[in-house]
């Protein structure tokens, strides 16, 4: 009769679960490396961002710098269309001064809401700006829609009430086709949530000058 001779599967399991738990000791060991350079990496960024904002000579903090673009954006087109209502006007003047009176007010008006309401806007473009391209691409047109629907009714509100509707709807339109275009240049040109006034003025002006060219072609 031939001799038995036992089995030993268990030292190959053994060694199996030895080399798994060894790897996943190194996975662990590279993931946490590579976790501690990119925060490493990231607050460098944060440091670079923050003196470049320190070096500053007029920072503007970014609901600050959509307050005064709301202003100048409430402003400017405003004016410009009410301005060239009148140059067409041919009534009698006392009527003039009463609409005249009533054209500053709807302007100061406009532009009132669009500074108050800055800081609110800010912060929904700067969430938006945080999603991808895809997202934040119809997201923008939208804010500026709202926003501006909100600061032409405010201000058409005093030009005899259906002025409201008009306004509304022309800021609404303005502001859905400008707005973008501030809300992805204050991110580029902002450091640390701060950007530069003389980057600021010309860009707000200069969209605001774009939003009335726009409104007086329709």
């Amino acid at each position: 009769m031939g001799t038995y001779a036992p089995r030993t599967e268990t030292n190959t399991v053994g060694k199996a679960a030895f080399a798994t738990d060894h790897d996943l000791d190194r996975l662990n060991s590279i993931l946490a490396a590579n976790e501690a350079i990119h925060l490493q990496k990231k607050n460098a960024h944060i440091e670079l961002a923050e003196l470049e904002r320190q070096i500053m000579k007029r920072p503007v903090s970014a609901e600050r710098a959509y307050s005064l673009f709301g202003f100048l954006f409430g402003a400017v087109p405003t004016a410009a269309v009410l301005s060239r209502t009148f140059f067409e006007y041919t009534r009698p003047p006392n009527e003039f001064v009463l609409l005249l009176t009533l054209a500053v007010v709807s302007t100061l008006a406009t532009a009132g809401a669009g500074a108050l309401t800055g800081s609110l806007v800010s912060k929904a473009a700067a969430k938006s700006l945080t999603m991808r391209p895809v997202q934040y691409i119809p997201t923008l047109p939208l804010i500026g829609a709202l926003w501006g629907l909100f600061c032409g009714s405010s201000g058409g509100i005093f030009l005899f009430v259906f002025g409201a509707v008009v306004g509304g709807i022309i800021g609404a339109m303005s502001a859905a086709t400008t707005f973008p275009l501030f809300a992805i240049l204050h991110h580029s040109l902002q450091k640390n949530g701060h950007i530069e006034l003389k980057h600021l003025l010309p860009v707000a002006a200069g969209i605001s000058l774009t939003a009335a060219a726009l409104i007086l072609g329709l």
